[in-house]
């Protein structure tokens, strides 16, 4: 249980560290959070961490006969991104009314992270609505896939073939069930190899991981990327540290729009070899 005031960072403590969920009910004394991870990630370190950021806080680690997983479902909506160009929908519900020319995209995250509704996925998929124009026959990668909800949208605004990668086989399977499930089978694969492997370029790649896991794939999705990257997962209170390390991690891109949300920020660098100016020079150039 945490104080009213610090459930942003709580929850931020919990996403960092691979939360398959977080419900939140407000109580006499504050708010009471309850989450759950999946099995190689050690709560009691989690615990840890948020007693160390929020000295206040009640932490209770305990065991769970797997019920979770699923009860966090029934608190599921659907997440509306753009300005309700797109909207996320969890697999098991039916969409709300929507608005003519709507993307709609249904997505089941299982046991993964990706159901669309936190800040770091939101930012990332209005950009890619932003894009939309550059994604038309694009091969885009998503690093860090996830449910493969990034993956999805990029083939469903036009990308003509998409790469999801994460560490977690279960991520890969749920990005390729999620792809077909929208009618977008063959156009997303999904692998757990390392980036080394992987043959590009990609013309849009997207990295919804935290800077110091982008910072050691840096030079992979240097080589792979080719003309937009797409990165999230820093925290708005170091929002210019981080996006410095970013672009000190890629010196070949430049800044092209930083945006953010929630306590959380994105970054788009472009990659243009005709264009060697300062970063300033592309602010606003989409």
């Amino acid at each position: 249980m945490v104080a009213a005031t610090d459930v942003d960072v709580a929850i931020d403590v919990l996403w960092s560290h691979g939360a398959v969920g977080v419900h939140t009910a407000d109580v006499v004394d504050g708010v009471r959070l309850v989450t759950a991870f999946a099995d190689d990630v050690d709560p009691t370190t989690v615990g840890h961490e948020m007693a160390a950021r929020l000295p206040a806080a009640e932490v209770t680690v305990v065991d769970d006969d797997g019920t979770w997983w699923d009860a966090w479902r029934t608190h599921a909506v659907p997440t509306s991104v753009a300005g309700g160009r797109l909207v996320i929908v969890p697999a098991w519900q039916e969409p709300p009314p929507l608005a003519p020319g709507t993307v709609v995209v249904r997505i089941e995250p299982g046991r993964t992270f990706g159901s669309g509704a936190h800040a770091t996925t939101r930012l990332a998929l209005a950009t890619l609505v932003d894009l939309e124009p550059e994604l038309a026959g694009a091969r885009v990668l998503d690093v860090g896939c996830g449910s493969g909800v990034l993956a999805v949208v990029a083939a469903r605004l036009g990308a003509a073939h998409v790469m999801g990668v994460d560490v977690d086989p279960a991520c890969a399977s749920a990005t390729e069930a999620n792809a077909a499930a929208n009618g977008l089978a063959g156009r997303v694969r999904a692998t757990t190899g390392p980036l080394a492997e992987l043959a590009g370029p990609f013309d849009v790649v997207v990295a919804n991981v935290l800077p110091p896991v982008l910072e050691a794939l840096a030079p992979e999705i240097d080589r792979l990327g080719r003309r937009w990257l797409v990165v999230t997962g820093m925290l708005t209170e170091t929002t210019v540290d981080g996006t410095e390390r970013a672009l000190r991690a890629f010196p070949s891109w430049h800044l092209a729009e930083r945006s953010s949300e929630d306590g959380w920020s994105a970054a788009l660098l472009r990659r243009d070899r005709f264009l060697t100016g300062a970063n300033e020079e592309l602010r606003g150039t989409r």
